[in-house]
């Protein structure tokens, strides 16, 4: 693209950081982010996603949630990767935390988030909060 002078729209940026992702390619990542960040790109939120998911992947946890913050439109899938990406990495407090502000933004949640929550209380040892979470997932939501 560069060798015909053309620049890239979001639709390649956020091919070429899935790309980035499957190969767990921080550095090229963090240099499109970088290339988005200069050339003043707005990042919408199938972009933003995009980051999200590199970042997460990739174990950078601080800056996954730093463009996470930075979102101002976020969808179901921004959601649920950074919640996955804080109790994949660890932090199981932030990511309990985000599913429970996700619920009061008015997103319904599906299996994916509940199992990682799930997970996340089990790895803490919050046996009682998982209880609930799962009391809430039978109770409150239908899963076929």
């Amino acid at each position: 693209m560069k060798l015909v002078n053309e620049n890239p729209n979001s639709i390649t940026l956020v091919s070429m950081l899935s790309a980035c992702t499957r190969l767990l390619d921080f550095r090229a990542g963090e240099s499109i982010h970088y290339y988005i960040v200069v050339n003043c790109i707005g990042i919408d939120v199938a972009l933003g996603t995009a980051l999200l998911e590199m970042y997460s992947k990739c174990g950078h946890v601080k800056k996954d949630f730093q463009v996470f913050s930075s979102m101002s439109e976020k969808n179901f899938q921004s959601w649920t990767i950074m919640i996955f990406g804080f109790a994949d990495h660890g932090h199981g407090k932030d990511a309990i935390s985000l599913f429970t502000l996700m619920e009061h933004t008015g997103l319904v949640p599906d299996i994916m988030p509940f199992s990682v929550i799930l997970s996340a209380c089990s790895h803490l040892g919050h046996v009682h909060k998982g209880r609930q979470f799962f009391n809430q997932m039978v109770r409150t939501y239908v899963f076929s």
